[in-house]
């Protein structure tokens, strides 16, 4: 994976990988990253080079298979892959593959075998995308991991105006279960694709924008990582608050 130095000196990560292969005789990928974008640059080019790399195969389908993609800690705050299989089993969903989080190159390998890919976030869509056109695996976007107190606490403010700040899917199925209003605006500090935005969604360049943003429209509850709340009360902000944790922006997690 690459860093400043070797992005700005141009080291030739292909070479790197074919000697990595030579030398220890097994599967080497390089990730032509720069270190200096945020984590969903990376994990964008990290997906889409696993499945190019090792899903080569097509195997037959397994009756209801379904491919989980973008689970990673940083999108979904657990680092414990039970707590996600606990949240999809209860769903209906049981025969079901997580990339990255307890899953093999094996699984990687034999990833024609799904009938359906659920694509969480947008660093994982690339990938899910490569997977449509190579072995015609249809995706659909759902984020199945937000706790249920965080959902169940926003559902009394249905008919308020909400400001969700969270990663894009996150946000959007959030807005989705409080009841999809257009009193609804997500924001984000990360990537935002248009196809998946509503009108007057944001995307956050720093910490001026949501100044700006608080400031200029009057939010009767802001859902959000607790860290960004002494900007959000610098902005002027009086309604209330939903600690939902994000951790991209704090490190927290729920497990």
């Amino acid at each position: 994976v690459s860093t400043p130095v070797p992005a700005i000196i141009a080291t030739d990560l292909k070479s790197l990988e074919k000697m990595g292969e030579k030398k220890l005789g097994i599967p080497c990928i390089a990730i032509d990253t720069t270190g200096t974008n945020y984590y969903d640059k990376g994990e964008e080019k990290a997906w889409y080079r696993l499945f190019e790399r090792f899903a080569k195969e097509s195997f037959e389908k397994k009756d209801g298979k379904i491919g989980i993609i973008g689970a990673t800690p940083m999108e979904t705050g657990y680092k414990n892959s039970s707590s996600l299989r606990n949240q999809l089993e209860s769903i209906g969903l049981h025969n079901f593959v997580i990339y990255s989080m307890g899953s093999t190159i094996d699984d990687i390998q034999r990833a024609s075998e799904c009938e359906k890919n659920i694509v969480i976030s947008l660093a994982g869509l690339k990938a899910a995308k490569y997977l449509k056109d190579k072995f015609n695996i249809p995706y659909e976007i759902a984020f199945p991991f937000i706790p249920e107190d965080i959902i169940k606490k926003a559902s009394d403010y249905k008919d308020k105006k909400i400001l969700i700040i969270h990663s894009q899917f996150a946000g959007n199925e959030l807005r989705k279960q409080i009841g999809n209003g257009k009193n609804i605006t997500c924001a984000t500090w990360f990537m935002q694709d248009n196809d998946y935005a509503n009108d007057g969604d944001v995307k956050l360049n720093g910490e001026d924008d949501l100044y700006e943003l608080i400031k200029n429209e009057e939010f009767d509850l802001i859902i959000a990582d607790s860290d960004a709340l002494s900007l959000i009360k610098d902005a002027g902000f009086k309604g209330d608050f939903i600690d939902y944790p994000e951790f991209a922006v704090s490190g927290r997690i729920f497990d």
